[in-house]
């Protein structure tokens, strides 16, 4: 097992998709600008995959796929590792 089955096994606890799924590591998120960043690393994947049969499990409540302009909207709401991951994704994928 590597990093990216962690990622999958996280990913289907908390999403029920019916798909193909390609994961990618991105790399990692160190913020200090919060006491929660401070003590913690984060490790980003980006998951591709082929279907819009997906949904969030019971644990999360609620969630959306949103498009790229819709996030946008969004991201003055976001927690800092969030606005760190979308800010990258505009300037590599976008």
């Amino acid at each position: 097992q590597d990093i990216s089955d962690w990622a999958k096994r996280e990913f289907n606890e908390e999403i029920s998709y019916s798909g193909d799924l390609k994961i990618k590591l991105l790399g990692l998120v160190n913020d200090d600008s919060s006491s929660v960043g401070r003590v913690h690393l984060g490790v980003v994947f980006l998951l591709t995959g082929n279907s819009a049969d997906i949904k969030i499990k019971s644990e999360l409540q609620s969630g959306e796929l949103i498009d790229k302009p819709t996030c946008e909207k969004f991201s003055h709401k976001m927690e800092s590792w969030s606005k760190l991951v979308f800010k990258y994704l505009n300037n590599i994928y976008y």
